[in-house]
Parts: structure tokens; sequence; C-alpha cells
């Protein structure tokens, strides 16, 4: 049976409900029927549920109604108006978002916290969400300080000093966390095996429908601080609170998530708590300095004087004075004329910018409803978003490390990429100074304009030299042994064993043909591909040749050492090499010097020739001008014969001059070019190898695992832009 007991001003207490059982009425007279005091009592008026109950069947014994149960319901276990107990329906304008936010709790549990999720959904349940904002202290009185700003935070000046502050006053006697509410102040809340609930008839908690957690802050120690700033948010809004464990007797740990957390620390060792802890801060994105969404503030209590010191309330530091608030309350209380004491010291304390940062959210002045949804719950909600996204990059790279652990060490890729850029670096060096020495030798120099009408068929040999016994010489023999470093630090073991470097890159960019797929190919290809993986067994320990000449295998004689053809053959047939073509390293040094050697020596030749007889045909025009002049002249014109050859001979060699040198040095800067472009491209083959060869894959199960967590993602965040988009209009 239902019975509705109509209430006063506020919910029965439990001593009332034991006097209205134990009292002797008799439904029939007292209560007329249900429907009719239905009708007679006004909307606010509360209830009180009485069911039936053995256990408090000795209390009505008197009593004419005497069912076989009876069983009390304080009127108290009803939810507080600030409690965050979600009513059965979802209002319309969240319910996609709210759809949204209960598949990502399916499709990616294992990234979302769970919590907040759970915190976030329980405030899409309502049209009037309540905001749970958590009080953190820091160090050993960080209870004490968070229980201090707690008071002066929700205390009425207008009022007299209430048993609850009496309360705060003091510091916890169980070490439990305190769940502040709004509600009747005799109320007596159920009990919570995680937190000691009291409700307090606070206007700062009714108004801005806002419950307070007061706990200490438990963060990680040392220098996992600085090296995990993620974990210190999540220790700030997801404080894990201790509950015992019935069956072991010992204490586990539950997570309470808040919507906003307010870290308090007092005094010099206050700070000092919170300076191991705020470079870690600033760097997540929780912070008000980090992202728009101010979730988290710092109160540092330290004493202040003045109101000038006073910080921007947009800081993630907010210096405020405790001490210094309740001494203004207290004075205010005891006269109001020292409203003026009260108005100076509570602007110098700045306790008002942490009631604006609690109190952010606009509400209609009229219904107390916030105007569409909460921006701190947008806040909750999109650092929730983020801290997935966190979680699924974060798997990722873990899913990636676990994949490099199988393959080559990442050491290893290190020292080895190491030794190339020592390489690159010295190859660099000698194309410089090794071209400077050729250039300057006295081969080079024989082939200067002046030496030329006699030195004409040195220029092909002088620039043959200079490739042959200059050009990367040095590079090319230590691009052998670090070829050998890398095979032998195990980055071709998925190919038989065998080096295979990318032969494309043995020509310039320029020079390299195209094949019919539109894949580029070298002429020389049949020099520098090595044998199909295939096709290529994995040598022994004892190398290639230790293949072929061992104990089980009969040694050659020398007529078979002097069969080049078939040992060739069978070297090649056993171990994939050709030992007189393919070579185990790039070979785009050797290919380039060959081309430059069949380029640009003939064509330096033959511009020096096409020089040369161009002079030879303008001296010997001039001259027979001059000769011309003479005889036509009668001999009476001989100075200016004389001129006209001369002129035509300084000209020529002018023009000898500067279109030699000119060609000398475009043709060391082609080679000198050369050089570096074929370094640079044999240093990019080499990290590209290093960089891609035997590395795992990641498996295909966990790639659509985080495709589809992150479309999950994705639709909460259209959503949530929905639901901006429609407060905004």
């Amino acid at each position: 049976m239902l019975l509705r007991v109509p209430l006063a001003r506020r919910p029965l207490s439990p001593n009332t409900c034991a006097r209205i059982v134990s009292s002797g009425y008799t439904p029939s007279t007292t209560w007329p029927s249900a429907s009719s005091i239905v009708r007679a009592q006004p909307a606010s008026v509360a209830c009180a549920r009485l069911v039936h109950s053995q256990r408090l069947a000795h209390i009505s014994k008197t009593s004419s109604y005497t069912p076989e149960r009876v069983q009390i319901r304080h009127a108290t276990n009803l939810a507080s108006r600030t409690a965050i107990n979600p009513p059965s329906n979802v209002p319309a304008e969240n319910q996609q978002l709210y759809a949204s936010l209960d598949r990502l709790k399916d499709i990616a549990s294992d990234y979302v916290n769970q919590s907040r999720l759970q915190l976030a959904l329980r405030g899409l349940e309502t049209s009037r969400p309540t905001v749970r904002i958590g009080l953190l202290g820091l160090g050993q009185d960080g209870d004490v300080a968070a229980r201090k700003l707690a008071r002066v935070l929700l205390a009425d000046a207008l009022g007299d000093e209430g048993q609850w502050e009496k309360m705060l006053k003091q510091p916890s006697q169980d070490g439990k966390p305190l769940l502040l509410r709004y509600g009747a102040e005799d109320d007596i809340p159920p009990i919570n095996p995680l937190v000691n609930e009291l409700n307090i008839p606070s206007r700062v908690l009714e108004k801005n429908d806002l419950e307070i957690l007061i706990t200490t802050l438990n963060t990680p120690s040392g220098s996992n601080i600085t090296a995990d700033p993620s974990g210190l948010a999540e220790a700030i809004l997801v404080p894990p609170l201790q509950t015992p464990v019935a069956s072991s007797g010992r204490t586990g740990f539950v997570r309470y998530p808040v919507h906003k957390a307010i870290v308090v620390g007092e005094g010099i060792q206050g700070c000092m708590d919170f300076g191991r802890l705020s470079s870690a801060l600033e760097a997540t994105t929780l912070g008000v300095t980090g992202a728009q969404e101010g979730l988290i503030q710092v109160a540092l209590s330290v004493p202040r004087d003045s109101p000038r010191t006073q910080t921007n309330d947009t800081g993630l530091i907010s210096p405020v004075d405790i001490d210094q608030a309740g001494v203004a309350l207290d004075l205010f209380r005891e006269d109001v004329a020292n409203s003026a004491i009260f108005n100076t010291k509570w602007q110098a304390s700045n306790i008002q910018s942490i009631l604006k940062f609690m109190a952010s959210d606009p509400m209609d002045p009229i219904t107390g409803d916030s105007i569409g949804l909460r921006p701190t719950l947008k806040s909750h909600i999109r650092s929730t978003l983020d801290s997935a996204t966190d979680a699924i990059a974060l798997s990722e790279r873990v899913a990636s490390a676990a994949v490099v652990s199988n393959s080559i060490p990442e050491q290893k890729r290190q020292e080895i990429s190491q030794a190339i850029s020592a390489w690159a670096q010295h190859a660099h060096t000698d194309l410089q100074v090794s071209l400077a020495n050729a250039l300057a030798s006295r081969s080079w120099r024989r082939t200067t304009w002046s030496r030329l009408l006699w030195r004409v068929d040195d220029v092909g040999v002088a620039a043959e030299e200079v490739l042959r016994s200059h050009w990367l010489l040095d590079a090319e023999s230590t691009l052998a042994f670090l070829a050998g470093r890398i095979e032998q630090a195990g980055f071709f073991r998925s190919g038989g064993g065998i080096a295979n470097f990318n032969p494309d890159y043995a020509m310039h960019a320029s020079d390299r043909a195209v094949s019919k797929s539109g894949a580029p190919i070298s002429k020389e290809r049949a020099f520098l591909a090595p044998a199909q993986a295939s096709s290529t067994p994995s040598t022994s320990s004892k190398g290639l040749l230790g293949k072929f000449f061992t104990d089980k295998v009969p040694q050659p004689s020398p007529a078979d050492l002097l069969q080049t053809s078939s040992q060739v053959a069978k070297v090649e047939q056993e171990g994939g090499i050709n030992i007189f073509h393919t070579r185990p390293w790039p070979l785009a040094i050797h290919f380039t010097r060959q081309k430059l050697l069949h380029t640009l020596v003939p064509s330096l030749q033959a511009r020096a020739q096409s020089l040369l007889a161009q002079s030879f045909t303008t001296i010997s025009a001039t001259s027979a001008l001059g000769i011309w002049l003479y005889i036509a002249t009668g001999g009476s014109m001989i100075a200016e014969a004389g001129a006209i050859a001369a002129l035509g001979l300084v000209w020529t060699l002018r023009r000898l001059q500067k279109k030699w040198e000119g060609e000398r040095e475009s043709w060391e800067a082609e080679v000198r070019e050369h050089g570096r472009v074929v370094l640079s491209e044999v240093e990019e083959v080499l990290r590209s190898v290093v960089r891609t060869n035997e590395r795992g894959t990641l498996r295909n199960a966990d790639m659509e695992d985080w495709q589809r967590a992150r479309g999950a993602l994705e639709k909460v965040e259209e959503a949530l832009q929905e639901v901006k988009a429609g407060n905004k209009e």
C-alpha cells in the first residue's frame, strides 16, 4: 500500500516518520483515500513511501493498520534536487548526443574513460543537470584547506553560522571524502561506503545546481608527474576514492569523476606541493591555459593584504586567502556595520574568482534552468572525447612499439643511421677535397686556354683522370663497408641474406628510363639487380665460399679453377650472386662515374676542339683580310693590314680564353653537382633501407578497432556540434 504523508517546508526526518507509524492512526479515518489525497495536496508536497516489512511490526502493534510486512523508506532517501540521479526520460534535444555517447560506451570501451562517460550520460538525462565540482586538497593538510574553502564559498553572510559550517571547520574523523549537496540541514542522508554525504541549505548550490566533493589529491610521485601529464589530469578529474573490501579486509579504489576540479593548497607547503606538478598540469589540454574549456583551477591560499595583486580570472592559478575570507565572514555576521571591512577583506581574499569558476554557466533568471546544454557539460564531454582520442593514439603507439620490438631494435637502427650520417659527411668532404686537389693537379692545369693549342688532345685524358682517380673513390670504398654493416645487422633477412638496394638509384633521376607500366628502370639494371629472394638460399655461417669448399665437397683442381665461366655459373646458381657483375651495395657512384666518363668527358673534348677550330678560323680570316688589304693598296697600308690581323688575333685569343675557361668551370660545377646528387640519392637509399626494412605490420583487427573507435568519436563530435548549433538558434 502506498500512503502519501503531507510534509511541511522540508522532507520528514526519520524520527518524524517513526512517530507517524507508531501513533496508532488508521488509513480509513486519517486519510479518506489515496486519490483524494493526491487531489488535495499541492504539487510541492513531498511524500514518504510506506511498504510492508516485518522488521517494524513491533512499532505498530497498537495501530489498527497491521499488515504482514511493514518497511519504512525515509523521505531523506529521496534524491536531492542537485543530486546526479537521472530521470527515466532523456530530453528530446539531447537524445542524439545521448545515443552517440551510449554507442561510444560499447564501441570504444577500451579507450574512453567509463566513469567520465557515465557522468556525461547522467548529465544528458535531464534538462537541469547537476555539475559536480571537486575540491582536491594538496599535501597532508589538504583536506582541511579544502573544507575551509568550501565553507567560505557556500556560506551565506546574511545568515547565522550553520551546523554544517562547524563541521567543515573540523578535519575529517574517518578520512572519507565529503560530498556536499543542497538540502535541509537536519536531513540525514543514507550511508554511503565511499563518501560522507551532507545536505546543506546553500544558495550557491541551489542556484547553480552544484554539488561539491571534498577529498585529497592522489597523484603520481617523482618523475612520473612530468612524464605522464595525462595521468595527472586523470587523477584530478577522476579522483580515486578508497573503499573497503569485505572479503579481504583491504581497501580498494573506486573512480569518482567530477565535471570540474579545484586543486587547493595552503601556505608554503601547499605551494611547494603544487610546484612539483605545475609543469605537467600546464602541459595538459585540460588546464585553463591549455584549452578554452577550463576544467581545472588551482587555489593557493597565501596571505593577501590587498586586492591589487589579484590575478586574472582566466589564469590557471588563483592566489586566495581563505583565512581572511573566513574572518570577513565572521565580522559581517557579528555586526552589519562591518560591511565595509567585510567588502575590503573579501575582495582581498580573491574568493570571488573561485566562485566565478564554479558558477560559470549562464542560467535562466526565471526558471533557473541552464540555457541550452550547460557549457561545463559540453567541456566535460569534449575533454572526455579528447582523452579517448589520446587513448587511441597511445594504443597505436604501444602496438607499433610491440611490432618494432619483434623486428630490428630501434637502437641498432639508430646506430646504423648515425653511421650513414657519418659516411655522408665524410663523402661530401671527400668530394670537395678530392675535386679541389684534382682540379689543382698538374695534368688539369695543362688544359688551360694558353696551352690548349698543343694540349687539345690531352683534355679528355685529363678529365678522365680527374674522374677515375679523384672523384668519390674513398666514398665508394667506405660505402661497401657500410653496406656490409647494414646487411650484417639483418636488414635483408627476409630477402635471403642478400642485400637488395634499389637499383633505380644507379643513375641520375633525369636519366632513368620509364617502363610501359610507368615505373622507372635503369639501363644498367642487369649489372645491379641481385637474384630474387625466392631463388636465393641463405648462406651459412662459414660464408659463401665455405658453402662450396668444405669437407663434404671435393676441393677444385687447378684446372677447375681455370674454368672461370663454370665456376661463376656454379656460384650464381648456388648463392644467387654474380661475382663479376652483382655487388651487394649501391652502385650509383660507380654508374654515375661511368656516365660522366661517357658523356661529360667526350663533350668537353669536343668542345675544346670546336673552340680551337673556331679560333684558327677567326685568326685565318682576319689574317687573310689584312693580307688582302696590303696587296690591294700596294703595300701602302701595311700598318692597317697588320692592325687588322693583330686585332683578329687578340680578339680570338680573348674569346678562346673566355669561352674555354667558362667551359672548364661549367664542367667542374657539373661534376661537383653530380657528385652531390649521387651522394644524396645513395644516402636516401640507405636510410630508406634502415627505416623500412624488417619492420613488422600491425594487425588488421587492431586497425579496424581503432577505425571504429574514431568513427564513433566523430559521430559524437557531429552530435555535439548539432547541439551547439541548436542552442545558438
